[in-house]
């Protein structure tokens, strides 16, 4: 076996699900592969953690790494640590591998061998390692197959019986392959002396699933050097076909979860591509997968044009959104957090930085201090009043999409349009200038609109009490389904509230809002989230008017 000068390692991630075909696929490319040396595959197994290394000539790295890529998303990383010194080691050999391993069972025997490392402790070790050199291409299949299990007196005597219909196809597996020089050793690592031999046997006794009735494996003691220097034969006696080395290879193929590698949370490996900018560029959220953690992060001007995550429960979505938060937070910027829950703004609260704690602007329905909203307050930073009333009628109809008709419409049109017009008046106002005929020739005082608010007052004032009462009936069920809350009102009827949103775009503030519909109730906080993220859109797009490069980034995330 042509043997390399020296060694390289490197972990390997690969990306599930995919299938055994595909392993089959990239074993039939390698024995394709001219002019590479030998390499090394290792499986190191250790308490609930399973590695894949390769070693490999410097000048062949390029072309694995290509080979493998080329079948399946595969992340290549530097060891993290030194490979583990071996205490007991054997060299497995496969008696009569003229025929083939049992190609039925390989799914089996590599759930198995992975399933070991439930059973390890501290310290211990199972490395199953395979030295593979050059291949040879696939036999021409004879038409008469002949016996080799017979003996010497039956050749002499020309007296040899016919293969069985069973080895005849275990042999026409084996050639139907193009065919691997290998060299299968198995090494443990264990202080305990007892331990040496039961973990050994249970190796043994996985990778016997695939005998065949032909083909078997013999275990051989050697010296443990052989695995931790990795020595190379001059001569292996080992012949692997493509579809046996694949199954040897441990990858967890298929769908179904393998031991300690799960179909969910999903595993994936971050692009080729990837790469870590600058600290102070860093928007981390997770680390990745190998040996060599790197963080992952999501780059600020990606953030800028939206993110999306999308995960099933219990995946991680709230601590993704929780270490994206922190991370800006820490970097100075504005942030927004509107929580359904209350978990994600707990958690950010107990982990905000010291000096980011005068920033803080936190909206709890359920605290005793209530931070005030007033939606009219955008009109004193260029929002038209027009708009801030369409921004509302839009909010009540899909609040109450099913009861929201031409009356509702046409009371809460007039009453929102008026509010709007008037100084320091607040959303809450609104059942009270419906109904308090006092109240309202106050505000109307102040509105000059003959052709519009004051034709709809003029007509209002006009009706009789009964004929009031059934054209303000239907908008103030709805108005006492939100209002009746006292935390609501709280929040929504400040005129002159000492947080205005508009200090997220001017002061770097971060604000916390949460959302607890156990707190609110359903239409309560659909209502005041819709109020927050309908401000706060209104600001965003009159940002436009501010040139780019003075723009300085706000996040949002709910």
């Amino acid at each position: 076996m042509k043997r390399p000068t020296s060694l390289s390692w490197l972990e390997m991630n690969w990306e599930r699900p995919f299938e055994f075909k595909t392993v089959c696929d990239m074993v039939v490319h390698l024995s394709g592969l001219t002019g590479r040396k030998p390499f090394v595959w290792e499986v190191r197994i250790t308490t609930n953690c399973i590695k894949f290394l390769l070693g490999f000539d410097l000048t062949d790295e390029n072309k694995l790494k290509k080979l493998f890529s080329a079948h399946n998303n595969v992340q290549f990383s530097k060891p993290q640590n030194r490979r583990s010194k071996i205490v007991i080691a054997s060299r497995i050999k496969i008696h009569q591998q003229h025929f083939s391993l049992k190609l039925d069972n390989i799914e089996n025997m590599i759930r198995s061998f992975l399933a070991i490392h439930s059973t390890l402790k501290k310290d211990e070790e199972i490395t199953l390692q395979l030295v593979i050199g050059k291949s040879r291409a696939p036999s021409p299949i004879p038409k008469h197959l002949p016996n080799l299990n017979s003996s010497w007196f039956q050749r002499l005597t020309s007296n040899i019986p016919p293969l069985s219909p069973e080895s005849q196809k275990l042999m026409k597996e084996k050639l139907h392959y193009a065919n691997f020089q290998t060299v299968i050793r198995l090494g443990i690592r264990t202080p305990e002396k007892a331990r040496q031999i039961t973990l050994h046997n249970q190796a043994m006794a996985s990778l016997r699933i695939i005998e065949s009735n032909g083909a078997s494996f013999r275990f051989q003691k050697i010296n443990p050097k052989e695995i931790d220097d990795v020595e190379m034969p001059w001569s292996p006696q080992t012949h692997l076909s493509a579809i046996e080395l694949a199954s040897l290879l441990m990858l967890p193929s298929g769908e179904a979860d393998m031991p300690t590698f799960l179909s969910h949370p999903k595993t994936i490996i971050p692009p080729i591509a990837y790469k870590i900018p600058a600290k102070k560029y860093l928007r981390a959220f997770g680390k990745t997968l190998e040996s060599t953690e790197r963080p992952l992060h999501i780059p600020l001007q990606n953030a800028l044009t939206h993110t999306q995550i999308c995960a099933p429960t219990g995946a991680g979505k709230s601590v993704v959104m929780t270490n994206l938060a922190l991370q800006d937070i820490e970097a100075g910027r504005s942030v927004v957090i509107i929580d359904g829950k209350q978990d994600t703004i707990t958690q950010i609260l107990e982990r905000i930085p010291e000096k980011r704690k005068e920033d803080v602007v936190v909206l709890d329905p359920s605290s005793t201090r209530f931070v005030g909203i007033n939606i009219f307050d955008l009109i004193h930073h260029g929002v038209s009043a027009e708009l801030v009333t369409d921004m509302l009628l839009n909010i009540f109809e899909k609040i109450f999409p099913e009861n929201f008709g031409i009356r509702s419409r046409d009371v809460l049109l007039a009453g929102i349009s008026t509010l709007a017009k008037t100084p320091n008046a607040n959303l809450a106002m609104l059942p009270t200038l419906l109904t308090n005929k006092t109240f309202r020739q106050q505000i109307l005082k102040n509105i000059d609109d003959p052709l519009g608010l004051e034709s709809f007052w003029n007509y209002y004032e006009n009706l009789s009490e009964a004929e009031r009462q059934q054209l303000i009936v239907p908008s103030l069920n709805k108005l006492r389904q939100l209002f009746n809350r006292p935390s609501l009102r709280a929040i929504l009827g400040q005129s002159n509230p000492k947080f205005s949103l508009m200090e997220i775009f001017t002061s770097r503030k971060v604000v916390l809002i949460n959302l607890n519909k156990g707190i609110l109730g359903a239409e309560s906080a659909r209502l005041l989230g819709s109020i927050i993220t309908a401000s706060l859109h209104a600001l965003t797009l009159k940002r436009a008017q501010i040139s780019p490069e003075k723009r300085y980034p706000v996040l949002i995330l709910y």
